[in-house]
């Protein structure tokens, strides 16, 4: 059988069955028949949510806008269907997605199912906005989730890992279709830092990249506009260094002083940036070079603090680190697994070069991240377990207790799963 790889090179798996249903009724099948099943959208996540020596099922050919209300804003998408491709099937129609990460190749299950995010202080996870969904449970059987129609199920299964159930179609709240100005800049990390709150409030979306060794921060607002004939297309900020990342990323595998140095120069003369044009198309940054990711949503008001310790230490450490830490902040929701259950947040991502270790990194991170009260990002690299999760989460216990009455056999856990979940595999 074929290997499995996610997208990182990270993971590796290789099923005794793959399948890639081309209908809901294909996809029952083969769940109802399955002794063990993992689901796999685009294979963006970190964590071992996918691996399986079972059955692997890929949804990316259940694709497509299966209906589109133009009433209230609402469209019914098919689970697989990339939300880059997304973005031009839902503009056709005169809508957008409220708001998106800088990624944009994840198809929307995996997308909601892991909780992720763009940015934006009144904004919530892509998640947030699901107003309903069919899912296709254990046995095969196909139900449907709304505010009015197992309301329960809607509440836990939007952010629940692919472990309740596949996903066949979500319904999502969209927007009117919008444009974004885009404007992106450097400015030392301690200023930026003393006005984060600022421009947090003053601004439809703020983030920015700490870069370690370098004093300095790439920052990134974007703003409603309108619509006009000269849109510059899309994102340009994954390419304001001129190209100097990619080179500096290559030689501090082998030099990481030069490196630091080569890159503090290029991004100090890094002049500022704007682009604009339709949501979709400016939200995304291209990923070219591949890394791992670590990520805590901890309380906003502890966000600042927090990424000062965290870059502190990563200093202090000396470690060969030229990926930046991305800070995001995300609006509260009430999904139960959700990283942002009841809570405000500021989001902080650790990065590692795909082709470095990324313990080293992450072990001095992560406990800083946790000491500050953070939920991890299910898709990113964590060490939380059953006992950590209880205490983080609310509505945890609630959630295992679904899932067992949902799939009493445990055929949509793997290794990793169980133990998460603190079950049997």
């Amino acid at each position: 059988m074929a290997t499995w790889e996610n997208w990182s090179g990270h993971l590796q798996c290789t099923p005794t069955e793959q399948h890639q249903p081309q209908t809901v009724d294909q996809l029952r099948a083969l769940i109802a028949t399955a002794e063990k099943v993992r689901l796999v959208g685009s294979g963006h996540s970190f964590t071992e949510l996918v691996p399986t020596e079972h059955t692997l099922v890929s949804l990316d050919r259940l694709t497509g806008l299966n209906g589109v209300d133009t009433m209230t804003g609402r469209a019914t998408v098919a689970a697989g269907t990339i939300i880059h491709a997304l973005g031009p099937l839902l503009a056709a129609e005169g809508l957008a997605l409220a708001n998106q990460g800088d990624i944009d190749c994840q198809a929307l299950a995996g997308a909601v199912a892991t909780g992720t995010h763009g940015t934006g202080a009144s904004l919530g996870c892509i998640a947030s906005r699901v107003t309903g969904f069919k899912m296709v449970t254990a046995s095969g059987q196909l139900v449907s989730a709304s505010p009015t129609e197992n309301p329960e199920l809607l509440s836990a299964g939007c952010v629940s890992l692919g472990t309740l159930g596949a996903f066949a179609e979500i319904e999502i709240e969209c927007d009117s279709v919008y444009n974004l100005e885009e404007r992106v800049w450097v400015e030392p990390i301690d200023q930026l830092l003393e006005r984060w709150h600022d421009l947090r409030d003053g601004h439809r979306h703020f983030e920015f990249f700490v870069f370690p060794y370098t004093g300095l921060a790439l920052a990134k607002t974007l703003d409603l506009a309108p619509a006009t004939t000269g849109d510059s297309g899309p994102s340009t900020a994954a390419d304001s260094s001129g190209g100097a990342f990619t080179h500096s990323l290559e030689l501090n595998r082998t030099d990481p002083q030069q490196a630091r140095q080569l890159f503090a120069d290029a991004l100090a003369k890094t002049s500022p940036t704007e682009a604009s044009g339709r949501s979709h198309e400016i939200f995304p940054s291209e990923r070219t070079d591949l890394f791992n990711e670590m990520e805590y949503a901890v309380p906003i008001e502890r966000g600042v603090q927090c990424m000062r310790e965290v870059h502190a230490a990563i200093e202090a450490a000396d470690l060969g680190v030229i990926f930046p830490f991305e800070f995001r902040t995300v609006a509260a929701d009430d999904l139960w697994l959700s990283p942002f259950y009841q809570r405000d947040s500021a989001v902080i991502a650790v990065h590692q070069d795909a082709a470095l270790g990324f313990a080293p990194v992450f072990a001095v991170a992560e406990p800083i991240l946790q000491r500050h009260g953070g939920r991890a990002h299910w898709g990113k690299i964590h060490t939380l377990g059953p006992d950590e999760l209880t205490h983080l989460y609310p509505r945890f216990e609630d959630f295992v207790r679904l899932r067992r009455e949902l799939d009493p056999e445990g055929k949509f856990l793997n290794h990793y799963l169980a133990r998460l979940f603190g079950e049997a595999a």
